[in-house]
């Protein structure tokens, strides 16, 4: 099972954290502030998507 599901909104992508894994890692990972969330999903600037994406892989999380 895939613990977080990332989609290209263009600029935009989200990050969906599909295990409590994933959730607890990017609540203790990611600082994001609240209006960049909806839900347990998080909106981030394409800049930042890779950095994001690369340390998840890293710590063994399955992306897809």
């Amino acid at each position: 099972m895939s613990d977080v599901k990332v989609l290209n909104h263009g600029t935009i992508f989200t990050i969906q954290p599909l295990s409590e894994q994933a959730e607890d890692w990017i609540n203790t990972n990611v600082e994001i502030p609240d209006y960049m969330r909806m839900g347990n999903i998080l909106c981030i600037d394409h800049h930042y998507i890779e950095t994001i994406v690369n340390a998840m892989v890293t710590e063994g999380f399955e992306v897809i």
